[in-house]
C-alpha cells in the first residue's frame, strides 16, 4: 500500500482534498502560512498515527501492516521557498507522527521538481523527500464518440530517455526510479459516449504489455498504475470534471469485475516475482534483429548476469506483422534465435523475454515464450511459459549429458547439443503441452507450454503450488 492523506491529494477529489472551511480562511494553501500549517497538522496528527500503526516495518508499538511508501504532496508545481518550507513541514510533521517508511512527493510530468538532495543533476528543485516519483499518461485517449485512437509510441523515462532533470529517472539516479502515477486508464466526462470501456481497450492488454514492459526495461523499479481500480466518486468526495462513476477503464471495473487486462498485470507480475535478477539490472551490448520493423531493449544484472530482451516495434506503436530472429551474446553463449522458425510480433504487440537465468535446479539458456511461474514441488522443478495462439516458440536448457524428454500432452520436438550441453525445444502455443525432462545432471522438470489463453487459468500462491483454475 502506497499512502496519500492530503493535505492536498489530488485534481479529482472536491477542492483536491481540502475540507470546504478551508476556502473561508485567510491562509494561502499549500504555503507555509501559519494558519494553513495549523489546519495541516490538526488533520495530520489524526491519519499519520493510523498510516504509522500500518506500516510494513511497524510502529515500534506492536503494530504493523502492508504500508510500503508514503506521499506527502502531490503534483506541487510552485517552487518558491514558501513551498520549500511547506514541504519541510510536511516531511518532519510525519517523522515525528512515527512514519519511518521512505517519503516521497509526485511531479506532474517529469519537470526535475522535489527531487531529493543527494541528486546533483543541474537544475533540479531539490526537496526533503527520500524518492524522486513523477507521473505520466501516454498512450493516447479515446475520441469523444468513444473509439480508441492509435495513440503513442511507448516513451523512455529510464535507460534510454534522455537524461537530465526533466527526463524523468535521470533526475535522481541514486534513487529508486519511480513512477507514482503511470496511466492505466483515464478519466470520463459528463454526457459519456463510453469512455471508461473504450479506455479499457485503448489502455488494454497490449497497452500494458508494450508500456509497462518499457518501463521495466528502462529501469522503473516502481511502477504504481493509475488506476487498478477506480470504484465511485472518491468516497463520495468528487471533484465536479468526473461523474459518479471513477471506473476509470481500469483492470478491475467499478462493478469490481476483472478485465482481460487484469490477466497481462498478473503475468507481468509473475515475471518480476519469479526473476528477482530483474532488479537492479543495466543496459547491456546491443543486439541486433533481423528485421527494421522490431527493436529489443538489452539488460543485464550486474550481480548473475542474467538478461532481460524487451522486445517491440519500431516505433513501439507499430502495427505490422513481422519476422524476425535476434542474435546476442548471452551468459551461455553467442545466439541467434529462434534457431528453427523466426518469432512472430503481430501488431500492436510486445515480448518480455528472459536468458541466461537459473530456476531452482534448472538453467534457462533462452526461450522466446514469456515466463509467468518457475517453482520447485517435491524435489522437482515446475515452469510455466506461454505465448500468442498460433506462434512458434523456442525454449533451450543446459544440461551436462543429455536428458530424457517425456511429453506428456501436446507435440513438442526436441533435440540435443552435446558439445554446448543445450536442449532445445521447438513447439506451437497451441492451448497446452506438457514436457518431463528428468536425468541430464539436473533435478526433474515439468515444463508447461501455453498459449495465452491457457497460461491465464494458472495462479501460484504463496506456498510452492501452481493451481490450474478459472481465470
Amino acid at each position: 500500500v502506497i499512502t496519500r492523506a492530503g493535505p492536498y491529494v489530488n485534481a479529482e477529489l472536491s477542492r483536491g482534498g481540502f475540507p470546504g472551511w478551508l476556502v473561508n480562511q485567510k491562509a494561502r494553501a499549500r504555503t507555509d502560512d501559519p494558519a494553513y500549517l495549523a489546519a495541516v497538522d490538526e488533520w495530520l496528527t489524526h491519519v499519520n498515527a493510523i498510516i504509522a500503526r500500518h506500516q510494513i516495518n511497524g510502529d515500534g508499538k506492536g503494530h504493523s501492516g502492508t504500508v510500503i511508501l508514503h506521499q506527502i504532496e502531490n503534483e506541487l508545481a510552485l517552487t518558491t521557498p514558501a513551498q520549500r518550507r511547506y514541504m519541510d513541514h510536511l516531511y518532519a510533521k510525519a517523522r515525528a507522527d512515527g512514519i519511518t517508511v521512505p517519503l516521497f512527493h509526485n511531479d506532474q510530468g517529469r519537470n526535475g521538481y522535489w527531487v531529493p538532495e543527494s541528486s546533483t543533476v543541474a537544475n533540479v528543485v531539490q526537496g526533503p523527500g527520500d524518492l524522486y516519483a513523477f507521473d505520466g499518461y501516454p498512450g493516447g485517449t479515446c475520441t469523444v464518440a468513444g473509439k480508441p485512437t492509435r495513440g503513442v509510441a511507448a516513451p523512455d523515462w529510464g535507460f534510454y530517455g534522455p537524461g537530465g532533470a526533466k527526463g524523468g529517472a535521470s533526475a535522481s539516479p541514486d534513487t529508486p526510479a519511480f513512477l507514482a502515477e503511470f496511466g492505466g486508464g483515464w478519466f470520463d466526462y459528463w454526457g459519456s459516449n463510453g469512455g471508461y470501456e473504450c479506455n479499457a481497450v485503448q489502455r488494454g492488454k497490449r497497452f500494458q504489455r508494450v508500456f509497462y514492459g518499457t518501463n521495466l526495461a528502462n529501469g522503473i523499479d516502481i511502477q504504481s498504475f493509475y488506476m487498478g481500480y477506480g470504484g465511485t466518486s472518491w468516497g463520495w468526495l468528487p471533484a465536479p470534471v468526473v461523474f459518479t462513476s471513477y471506473d476509470y477503464g481500469s483492470a478491475i471495473s467499478e462493478a469490481r469485475e476483472l478485465r482481460s487486462k487484469a490477466e497481462e498485470m498478473k503475468q507481468l507480475g509473475g515475471l518480476i516475482a519469479t526473476v528477482p535478477d530483474l532488479a537492479g539490472m543495466v543496459p547491456a551490448a546491443p543486439v541486433e534483429v533481423s528485421s527494421p520493423n522490431v527493436q529489443a531493449y538489452h539488460n543485464r544484472s550486474p550481480e548473475s548476469d542474467a538478461r532481460f530482451l524487451m522486445v517491440t516495434h519500431k516505433p513501439s506503436n507499430g502495427q505490422t506483422d513481422d519476422r524476425f530472429t535476434i542474435t546476442a551474446d548471452l551468459p551461455d553463449g553467442r545466439y541467434t534465435f529462434p534457431q528453427a522458425e523466426p518469432m512472430r510480433l503481430n501488431g500492436f504487440d510486445a515480448k518480455w523475454l528472459v536468458a541466461g537465468v537459473n530456476f531452482g535446479g534448472q538453467r534457462l539458456v533462452y526461450s522466446t515464450s514469456e515466463l509467468q511461474a518457475a517453482l520447485t514441488i517435491d524435489r522437482g522443478d515446475v515452469m510455466l511459459l506461454y505465448g500468442r495462439a498460433g506462434e512458434t516458440g523456442e525454449t533451450v536448457l543446459r544440461y551436462t549429458s543429455a536428458p530424457t524428454v517425456t511429453v506428456l500432452e501436446g507435440k513438442v520436438m526436441s533435440a540435443f547439443d552435446a558439445a554446448k550441453g543445450d536442449l532445445r525445444l521447438d513447439y506451437m502455443h497451441a492451448g497446452r503441452a506438457v514436457v518431463r525432462i528428468t536425468g541430464g545432471g539436473r533435478p526433474a522438470l515439468t515444463l508447461i507450454l501455453a498459449d495465452e489463453a491457457e497460461a491465464v487459468r494458472y495462479w501460484r500462491g504463496s506456498d510452492a503450488v501452481l493451481v490450474r483454475g478459472p481465470t
